[in-house]
């Protein structure tokens, strides 16, 4: 038998508790959908994925800037994080990735870097939390509308 609609068979191994989760305030939402308005910004192949990366490398550094009581361990833990290695490659590195699956990621992830310098972000910071969310953000798939979503949470 064939089945009418798509079944969610994934049950959750961890549940986080959304205050855990870092999110964007409304003022800072409207600032990328303000920059993204004017330009396209891709990253990988999902649609939207590289305003959700934005808008969570954004979101991190609100926090770090003011960071609570219960978030400073988290924000001390992840600290030392090292840009993105796309961000790192050299010239002949980038030449391997030709012909790859992955060959556009170190200009889509400079193009999220210049985003964030031209929103006001110093490069250092911003290169600091697009290492952070490209490593310890999860996707999350929405068993009401199958649609991927980008979370961190500050374990």
């Amino acid at each position: 038998a064939l089945l009418e609609k798509p079944v969610f068979y994934g049950r959750p191994i961890l549940r986080i508790p959304e205050s855990s989760l870092i999110q964007a305030d409304a003022d800072l939402q409207q600032r990328v959908q303000s920059y993204l308005s004017e330009r396209q910004l891709t990253f990988g192949s999902s649609d939207g994925e590289a305003e959700q990366i934005l808008t969570l490398a954004l979101a991190l550094l609100q926090r770090r800037r003011q960071p609570d009581a219960d978030e400073t361990s988290f924000i001390t833990a992840v600290a030392e994080e090292e840009p993105p290695l796309a961000l790192q490659l050299t010239e002949r590195q980038k030449a391997i990735l030709v012909g790859t699956t992955v060959e556009a990621l170190p200009e889509q992830a400079k193009a999220l870097l210049d985003a964030m310098v031209s929103v006001g972000e110093v490069v250092d910071d911003a290169a600091w939390a697009l290492g952070v969310v490209l490593r310890r953000a999860q996707h999350v798939i929405s068993p009401e509308d199958g649609r991927r979503w980008l979370h961190m949470p500050m374990l």
